[in-house]
């Protein structure tokens, strides 16, 4: 069991193998060619989200980034367009403004939920 926190740069090495491993194999069936940086890191960070929330791993490293997290924070942005670190990080060091980034994700989240579901 890993005891230090994942880096940035590791994490981001992650979300990249998984997009170009994904996007070499199945390239032929995806639009342009490739997975995305973007979507990657939204199935990645989803799956480590559950794992915490489930109490099966410590806080995750970053949180889902995805519209209704880019809207809170003011950004007019895609992240299903993104396929860059760089674009990603930036997205990343904002919310880092706002605590821990799985926390503060997953309280917006909730609330936007909450608010369109007529509870």
């Amino acid at each position: 069991m890993r005891r230090q926190p994942i880096s940035d740069v590791e994490h981001c090495a992650a979300i990249a193998r998984i997009a170009d491993g994904l996007s070499g194999e199945f390239g032929g069936i995806l639009i342009g060619g490739r997975l995305r940086f973007g979507t990657s890191q939204k199935a990645l960070n989803c799956h480590l989200k559950y794992l915490w929330a489930f109490g099966e791993i410590p806080t995750p490293p970053h949180c889902p980034i995805d519209s209704i997290v880019l809207s809170h924070l003011g950004i007019s942005a895609s992240w299903t367009r993104c396929d860059s670190c760089e674009e990603y990080m930036r997205w990343i060091n904002q919310i880092r403004k706002h605590l821990n980034l799985a926390e503060w994700e997953n309280d917006v989240w909730l609330r936007w939920r909450i608010s369109n579901s007529g509870i």
